[in-house]
């Protein structure tokens, strides 16, 4: 946890080694930040897209490394890989079935 003025300057700071990163092709401010809703307890939310020839595991690692030891952070869960399962829908027919017994 940091002061909104400590959250501002480590913000500054990823931006600027988001700019040095050779991998690093762009980034974007997301969240309570980038809507305006920022509040004591905002953390900081920032979305960086890799060169298409980097390795993004390798990157998120690098990263995620200069996150915990230059900056403290609390364990997290990197976006790298993300999926998502749908699940079944009934049948309206399986509804009707279930209602009548």
């Amino acid at each position: 946890m940091f002061t909104p003025a400590e959250r501002e300057q480590v913000r500054k700071v990823l931006v600027e080694s988001a700019h040095a990163d050779d991998d690093v092709v762009g980034a974007a401010l997301v969240g309570s930040a980038a809507t305006g809703r920022e509040d004591a307890w905002s953390d900081i939310d920032l979305v960086l897209q890799v060169r298409r020839d980097a390795d993004p595991a390798e990157v998120a690692s690098r990263w995620t490394a200069q996150l915990y030891h230059q900056h403290g952070a609390a364990h997290h869960l990197d976006g790298t890989q993300l999926w998502s399962r749908r699940l079944p829908t009934k049948s309206p027919s399986t509804t009707r079935d279930s209602q009548q017994n």
